[in-house]
């Protein structure tokens, strides 16, 4: 991952383009984005979401992503929870369903 100060200063368009590809550190790039307001409003349970995502994706990134979580709220955390499920739904429908299109290179 590219240094997390570096990271969070980059648009969140870009992670959130890797984000949804997998790439767990754009994951916990978004989820600081959210956490702390950089490029986008600050939205603890919207960092929560991206938490989740990259925890599931790699057990390694728990680590920094306990730090985060332990600042936030339990009400933000809660509904971090519900977004997350309501965002694994989506990510668990085939692309073309949620109308999204390969990416021709």
């Amino acid at each position: 991952m590219i240094g997390l100060r570096r990271a969070i200063n980059t648009p969140p368009g870009w992670f959130q383009r890797a984000a949804l590809q997998g790439d767990t550190s754009a994951q916990t790039a978004l989820a600081m984005m959210y956490f702390l307001g950089r490029g986008v409003e600050v939205d603890p349970a919207e960092a929560c979401k991206w938490i989740c995502l990259a925890a599931v994706c790699r057990e390694e990134e728990m680590l920094t992503n306990k730090k985060i979580a332990s600042k936030i709220s339990l009400e933000a955390l809660a509904e971090g929870e519900r977004r997350w499920a309501e965002f694994k739904i989506v990510m668990e429908t085939p692309p073309t369903q949620v109308g999204i299109r390969p990416v021709s290179t």
